[in-house]
């Protein structure tokens, strides 16, 4: 019996080692409650921070106020719906720019710093051959072929307008003309003024026949003047023949006059108004 109480009093310190003396370094051993689980390891806990000597004292004011997210997010979608406000105003613009452009009849075509081809209307197509956007990028001295062109687009001076015959039909003529924007941008201007190149022709041929008509009349009236003056006297039957003669170059030459003074007021007066009520329900009736 002695020896049996020794071995136990034995047992007893030595699970207290397991437990309390544990000194050496590294993690520390927990006994487990059962005999037979396994025991446990804590893991070794890091060696505590230096505080710097000059560090900043802590705020001992309390936490941080809390950040309303709310009104964050109001703020963002006030943002984006103005930002959707402005691109559909934008869009409305741009597509009323290109509904005006498709609906005007001259020419307008925006070219680069490069003469490169970067937009263009319908109606560039009918006067100049240059579809929008199968000619996108391309320069513009490659399709339009014009010496008076190709200066007048180098010059750089752009005050003046040119005219040239239309690279799409040669009986066309167009009056151009190239105005700067932007940073290096230029829009050009193509107008056709055939009809009006045709009348000034047709002016200019009138003033040419006009006075090849009255020189004729004035040398007829003017060889019957000298002729009666040369006579010492002539018979009434003569006298007669002469005077008809000069009286018809001389209404001739009064009809002469009188056309050109209604083509002169033609010109220059502003074309009549004829006003006229009309009676719309009758008419569709």
């Amino acid at each position: 019996l002695a020896r049996t109480t020794e071995r136990r009093d034995d047992d007893v310190p030595e699970r207290q080692v397991g437990v309390q003396r544990q000194t050496t370094p590294g993690p520390r051993v927990v006994a487990a409650d059962h005999a037979h689980e396994p025991l446990l390891e804590e893991p070794e806990l890091p060696p505590a921070l230096p505080v710097p000597e000059h560090s900043a004292p802590i705020d001992d004011a309390g936490p941080p106020e809390p950040v309303i997210y709310g009104d964050v997010f109001d703020r963002i979608r006030t943002l984006t719906k103005e930002s959707k406000q402005r691109e559909d105003q934008l869009t409305d613009m741009l597509t009323r720019f290109q509904s005006a452009s498709a609906a005007t009849p001259d020419a307008m075509i925006i070219l680069t710093e490069d003469d490169q081809i970067e937009w263009a209307n319908p109606a560039a197509d009918y006067l100049f051959g240059i579809a929008y956007p199968r000619d996108y990028g391309l320069r513009m001295l490659n399709l339009v072929r014009s010496p008076d062109f190709t200066a007048y687009l180098h010059k750089g001076d752009y005050t003046d307008t040119i005219a040239m015959t239309s690279p799409r039909d040669l009986e066309k003529t167009l009056s151009v003309q190239v105005i700067p924007f932007g940073s290096s941008q230029k829009l050009m201007i193509g107008r056709d003024v055939t009809r009006l190149v045709n009348l000034e022709q047709m002016r200019r041929d009138f003033v040419a026949n006009i006075s090849h008509e009255l020189r004729t009349p004035l040398t007829v009236v003017t060889g019957y003047i000298e002729t009666l003056q040369d006579m010492g006297s002539l018979n009434e039957k003569d006298l007669q023949k002469h005077l008809t003669a000069m009286h018809e170059q001389a209404v001739r030459m009064q009809r002469l006059v009188d056309d050109l003074l209604t083509l002169s007021k033609l010109e220059t007066a502003p074309p009549l108004r004829h006003e006229t009520v009309v009676d719309i329900p009758a008419m569709l009736a």
